[in-house]
């Protein structure tokens, strides 16, 4: 049981972390880096 919760907290806390400044460089990138494949 205590491995099911740790999961949860786990994901939890890293996605908090990274949903802030993660995601959103992240998707930048990859929305741009999709377009320049597209163009070339």
């Amino acid at each position: 049981m205590t491995e099911t919760e740790e999961d949860p907290y786990a994901v939890s806390s890293d996605t908090d972390t990274e949903s802030l400044k993660g995601p959103p460089p992240k998707i930048s990138i990859e929305g741009r880096s999709v377009a320049d494949i597209s163009s070339l």
